[in-house]
């Protein structure tokens, strides 16, 4: 059967949760396509994994204008079009009649969280056409009901899901009380450097930390529009010497720096799900973050990590201080975390529910249906 992936960019080095769904379908049998709106050659480089690129490239289309896609889809034929973002969806819905295909369509944070708030209508030809959504959060498919989703539309639960063979943390050990001038405490941020993941925030509680007598080394690893009010936010609290910003790095490099971190800190305002608090876990390392979005839903408080309310500064650094000062705790939650990331939330149980959905979604009557998909219960 043959799939179409609809995205505005592949391949994305913030997006390798797309790159692995691409190829794991293919390896479970599916005739993949992508059709994007950019492909930036620099960025195929960053996924070996892609390599030899021409004989993915020849699955990849790039047309943004709107003729050139329904051309594409016309030539390619496809049995199911997935819409891996919300947003993308907008003005594209009459596809479903026109090539008599079935229709996917993906929600993630920022397509409810962002785009929806100043536009609630704006889904509402998705809500009747599509024969299934996807959610990667309970939190989304709860805002999409508040965007007037019909209650009983075929929707499933499906949420992020890493290599938990790469991220690895081969052995490591908490072993040393931190935040003294021998060994400072070691705090790492992953993500898109973007106003909703509330780095000012994280900030602040790093300087309360410093305020503390805590010795501190805080790495943020992204890269986005919003850097430079990181770096007057930096400044401005008189924490150069703390704060490192490192820029877009590649996997391994995501690894080596959560390898190094003591605790991942992620102060989410708004969040669907979040791929490096996954990451972090799966590195055995303890993660604190806000209840954004569907965090406390992959995150579970008190035993992997802490959960705390969001733009509360004072929250997180009170967190880190206890982590700081107890190698044990710091252990015990890294270690549970692994064991929470293998059993809930690996790519190859991911990619078998995506199977699934599809296998169910293409047995559907071609006819407007009201036959409700069976949703996918994640612990």
């Amino acid at each position: 059967m043959k799939v179409v992936m609809m995205l505005n960019h592949f391949p994305r080095f913030t997006e390798t949760f797309i790159v692995n769904k691409f190829l794991g379908l293919m390896d479970r049998g599916w005739d993949v396509y992508v059709i994007c709106n950019m492909s930036d050659p620099v960025q195929w480089e960053l996924y070996p994994q892609l390599q030899p690129r021409s004989e993915f490239q020849s699955r990849v289309h790039v047309k943004a204008d709107r003729d050139a896609v329904l051309g594409t889809l016309r030539v390619l034929k496809p049995d199911l079009v997935h819409f891996e973002f919300g947003r993308l969806t907008l003005g594209r819905m009459d596809i479903k009649d026109l090539l008599g295909c079935k229709v996917v369509v993906s929600f993630r944070g920022p397509d409810l969280s962002i785009y929806g708030l100043g536009h609630p209508d704006c889904y509402e030809d998705v809500w009747q056409r599509a024969d299934a959504l996807h959610f990667v959060s309970h939190d989304l498919w709860q805002r999409a009901r508040r965007l007037n989703c019909p209650t009983d539309k075929s929707h499933v639960i499906i949420p992020p899901a890493i290599n938990t063979v790469f991220f690895d943390p081969v052995g490591r050990r908490h072993t040393d009380i931190a935040g003294g001038p021998e060994r400072p405490m070691r705090i790492l941020s992953v993500g898109h450097v973007h106003w909703v993941k509330g780095y000012e925030y994280a900030l602040q509680a790093v300087k309360l930390l410093v305020n503390q007598g805590i010795q501190c080394e805080y790495r943020i690893i992204g890269d986005g529009d919003y850097k430079a009010a990181v770096l007057f936010t930096v400044h401005d609290l008189g924490i150069e010497n703390v704060v490192r910003l490192l820029g877009f790095q590649p996997s391994s490099e995501v690894k080596n720096n959560m390898l190094w971190a003591d605790v991942l800190l992620h102060a989410a305002v708004l969040e669907g799900a979040c791929n490096a608090a996954l990451e972090a876990q799966a590195m055995a390392l303890p993660v604190v973050c806000t209840d954004a979005g569907g965090l406390p839903e992959i995150v579970v408080n008190m035993e992997t990590g802490f959960v705390v309310p969001r733009r509360d500064p004072q929250a997180l650094s009170e967190k880190l201080y206890v982590l700081s000062q107890n190698a044990a705790l710091r252990q015990r939650m890294g270690e549970a975390g692994r064991r929470w990331v293998e059993t809930n939330f690996r790519l190859e149980d991911q990619i078998s529910h995506l199977d699934r959905l599809y296998r169910q979604v293409l047995e559907l009557p071609t006819e407007p249906q009201t036959k409700s998909i069976d949703t996918l219960k994640r612990a």
